[in-house]
């Protein structure tokens, strides 16, 4: 996974973090999306974007069990 700030310029403060999900321990993970937030999950393929789920704090798990029950809606 990658977050980081989607703007049309990358603050000095904005940081891009990448988790590789290999186990069982890695979706449970806290993680905290701000509503300004991207998240790309390219293996499945996934993006959120702005407005998609807006700002939670959650787990790895948690997150993509969130988006799978909104697209089935």
């Amino acid at each position: 996974m990658v977050y980081w700030k989607n703007s049309s310029e990358i603050s000095a403060q904005a940081k891009r973090i990448t988790l590789q999900v290999t186990n069982e321990e890695d979706l449970k993970r806290d993680l905290f999306k701000s509503e300004t937030a991207v998240i790309r999950i390219p293996e499945i393929p996934l993006e959120l974007t702005l407005g998609d789920v807006g700002g939670i704090y959650t787990t790895t798990e948690g997150l993509i069990e969130q988006v799978m029950s909104n697209k089935k809606e």
